[in-house]
């Protein structure tokens, strides 16, 4: 048994010592070459790094572009629940950026801070404001459903006809057929008013 574990540890020895041995002529060699035919990077060329340095440049500078002219507050709350406040930076009539407000007073030291608030989908809110799908006035579905065919109708029409359609659920008591969402800044508000006895 000794004598197998010998033999195993020369062996090793002997391996470790080639591959070692080996690495050193490589490491001595690729010297060699660099200095025979110095060259740039072969895996990258010239215009590829020339433009990585742009868009390096482009995104140190992605701030200065993406300042705007003017800025001001918003929450989300038509697509959101949380309503966290975001400053907005306004170019040339569109909002270009948002970012998180940090102004949140700490509640309590055993609570952790919740500075700042603030998610992805609320940092996106500017780019679906301008979506092409984005919806920006009052539609009414004149084929059947599923068939994607609209028209265009005014607000004042659109109120009739959905207070017509509620009155006519409540007649029913179908109360069932009819689906109310809101976000929650309209149930703090609701509750508020609850409170004051005006609803």
């Amino acid at each position: 048994m000794l004598e197998k574990l010998r033999l195993k540890r020369r062996a090793f020895i002997k391996y470790a010592a080639l591959l070692l041995g080996g690495g050193a002529i490589f490491a001595y060699f690729r010297k060699a070459l660099d200095f025979l035919w110095p060259a740039e990077d072969a895996y990258v060329s010239k215009d590829l790094r020339d433009v990585s340095a742009e868009t390096q440049e482009l995104y140190r500078s992605e701030f200065i572009y993406t300042r705007g002219d003017s800025t001001g507050y918003s929450p989300h709350c038509v697509n959101c629940k949380g309503n966290c406040a975001w400053q907005t930076f306004e170019k040339e009539g569109r909002v270009v950026r948002e970012e998180q407000v940090s102004s949140y007073p700490q509640i309590s030291p055993d609570i952790p801070d919740a500075n700042p608030r603030g998610c992805n989908k609320g940092a996106l809110h500017s780019q679906s404001l301008y979506e092409k799908d984005r919806i920006l006035y009052p539609m009414k579905r004149t084929g059947a459903r599923g068939e994607g065919k609209w028209k265009r109708i005014g607000w004042d029409e659109a109120a009739e006809e959905i207070a017509e359609k509620i009155a006519e659920l409540e007649g029913k008591k179908e109360f069932n057929k009819l689906m109310v969402w809101r976000n929650h800044c309209l149930r703090h508000l609701h509750s508020r008013l609850l409170l004051r006895g005006m609803v």
